[in-house]
């Protein structure tokens, strides 16, 4: 009987997990799409060697924070410690260096 029991709640954690990657698909669909058009603005603005160059990195952050927080819903943790320990820090990095200092 306990099992029965522990099969069914494996069964049950199965089922969760699979819910947790799918819980907001439009949410995780619409920041994917928002930051693949935020990479390429922040690009373009950056490789255009202007003095507005230096906000491309801006936009560039903000695509890594919304890669991040996509990757964080779908669960998919390679892709999370990527964006952030990559992306996120040279981001971060370009802003400090062109914008604040």
């Amino acid at each position: 009987m306990q099992e029965k029991m522990g099969q069914n709640h494996r069964s049950h954690m199965g089922n969760d997990s699979v819910l947790s990657k799918t819980q907001n698909p439009f949410v995780s669909n619409f920041l994917q799409f928002s930051s693949s058009v935020c990479a390429v603005a922040g690009g373009v603005i950056l490789s255009s060697n202007t003095s507005v160059s230096k906000y491309g990195f801006i936009l560039l952050a903000l695509s890594s924070s919304q890669i991040f927080i996509s990757s964080s819903i779908s669960n998919s943790r390679g892709l999370m410690v990527y964006s952030a320990s990559l992306f996120i820090f040279v981001d971060c990095l370009g802003i400090y260096r062109w914008l604040l200092y």
